[in-house]
C-alpha cells in the first residue's frame, strides 16, 4: 500500500485542518489588513526565469585561513559572528565568509530608515550600510553568502537582467538569522512589544516560514551549505528530485512576489498575494508528499512514520501562532483533497 493510499485510509481531518490552518494560511496577515481598504484590481504576475540557466558558482582557488586578529571592522557582533559560524558549521560552509570578512566594511547609515531599510549589504563594496544595530546579524549572513566576484548571493542570482530567487534568499537569511542569533532577534521584539498589533510582523515571517517547510524536503544541513555557497542550482537540483522543473520555477516566482509585493498594503495586490500563497502551499505539500513517498521506497520510513511527518509538517508553523486565525483564508479543505487526489492519480499513473 502507497503513502497515498494510506494517508486516504486514515482519518485525516487533523491533517486536514492543521493545513488549513498553516501557515501560509497566515500570510492572510496581509489579506487581513488590505480587504478593508477600498482599490483597483490590477494584474501582477510572478515573473518566470528559466531555471536550466541557474549556473553554479565558481569554485574559490584559495581561500585564506582567518582568524579573529585579521577583522578589520572590530566590531563586537562581527567578531561573535565568525566566531558563532566557525564553531557551529564546518568549513565546506564558511567559504565565502571567510573570503569577505578579512576586507568587511561596516558604516552607519541612519538616513536609511527614511526609506524604511534597517540595513544593506552591498556585494560589490563588500559592505553594510546599517541603520539599525538589530539588522547587522542579518546583513552580516548575507555577507557570509555572497561571491562577490560574481554577485551571486545565497539562493538569488542574476540572469539577464532577472533577478532569481529574493524570496527565498531573504527568508533563509533571517530564519539563520533567528536561529544562530535568536538574543539580537528577542531584543529587537522587546522594543516593538508595545507596537505589535495582530497585524504586525517581523520581517521575512512569511518567507522564513516558506523556507522552514522547504528544509524538511531538504535537509537543514544541506540547504544551510546550498545558502552558504551562494548555490541556488544545488538547491535546485535537489529540488529537481521530487519536482518538475516548471514547478520548481513557479515555486521560486511566486516566493519572489510575496517579497516583492507583500509589504505593500494596496487592495490592488490582493488577489496576486492570494494566488500566490495558495500555489506556494500547493507545492510545499505536494513535494513533501513525493518526499515522503521516495523516503517509503527506500525503506528508510515505515507508512506510519510518513503519515506522522506529513502531519507535522503541516501543522508547524513556526513563528507565526498569534496569525492562526484569519478571516480571510486562502487554503480550503477541498484544496488539500485536490492535492492527495492528483498526487493518488500521479502514482497509478506510474504503474
Amino acid at each position: 500500500m502507497d503513502f497515498i493510499k494510506y494517508l486516504f485510509s486514515l482519518p485525516h481531518e487533523q491533517v486536514i485542518q492543521a493545513a488549513v490552518h498553516s501557515i501560509f494560511l497566515v500570510s492572510n496577515l496581509y489579506i487581513g489588513a488590505l480587504i478593508g481598504k477600498a482599490g483597483r484590481l490590477a494584474a501582477i504576475k510572478p515573473k518566470k526565469v528559466n531555471i536550466e540557466k541557474v549556473i553554479l558558482p565558481p569554485e574559490f582557488k584559495n581561500v585564506p585561513t582567518i582568524t579573529i586578529q585579521d577583522i578589520k571592522d572590530q566590531r563586537s557582533e562581527v567578531v561573535n559572528f565568525v566566531t558563532t559560524l566557525k564553531k557551529k558549521l564546518p568549513d565546506s560552509c564558511l567559504k565565502n565568509m571567510t573570503y569577505n570578512v578579512d576586507y568587511l566594511r561596516v558604516k552607519n547609515k541612519k538616513r536609511l530608515l527614511w526609506l524604511s531599510i534597517a540595513g544593506t549589504y552591498i556585494p560589490s563594496a563588500n559592505q553594510i550600510d546599517l541603520a539599525k544595530d538589530s539588522a547587522l546579524y542579518h546583513e552580516l549572513f548575507h555577507m557570509a553568502s555572497s561571491n562577490v566576484d560574481t554577485r551571486f548571493d545565497g539562493f538569488s542570482q542574476r540572469i539577464g537582467s532577472n533577478w532569481i530567487g529574493m524570496g527565498l534568499n531573504e527568508g533563509y537569511t533571517e530564519l539563520l538569522t533567528r536561529r544562530y542569533f535568536p538574543s539580537a532577534d528577542k531584543k529587537e521584539n522587546k522594543k516593538k512589544k508595545k507596537k505589535q498589533q495582530e497585524n504586525n510582523y517581523k520581517s521575512y515571517d512569511v518567507e522564513v516560514g516558506i523556507c522552514r517547510r522547504l528544509e524538511k524536503i531538504v535537509g537543514a544541513d544541506k540547504m544551510t551549505e546550498f545558502y552558504l555557497n551562494a548555490n541556488l542550482a544545488g538547491l535546485v537540483e535537489e529540488l529537481k528530485k521530487y519536482s518538475t522543473s516548471e514547478e520548481i520555477e513557479s515555486f521560486i516566482a511566486n516566493v519572489d512576489l510575496i517579497n516583492q509585493y507583500g509589504n505593500e498594503y494596496s487592495l490592488y495586490k490582493v488577489r496576486a498575494i492570494t494566488k500566490a500563497i495558495k500555489a506556494i502551499s500547493n507545492y510545499l505539500i505536494k513535494t513533501h508528499m513525493r518526499f515522503l513517498q521516495v523516503q517509503l521506497e527506500e525503506g528508510k520510513i515505515t507508512e506510519k512514520q510518513a503519515y506522522e511527518m506529513h502531519k507535522e509538517f503541516v501543522e508547524s508553523y513556526g513563528d507565526f501562532e498569534q496569525f492562526l486565525y484569519r478571516k480571510y483564508p486562502t487554503f480550503k479543505d477541498r484544496d488539500i483533497y485536490n492535492i492527495y487526489d492528483e498526487l493518488s492519480q500521479e502514482q497509478s499513473l506510474k504503474r
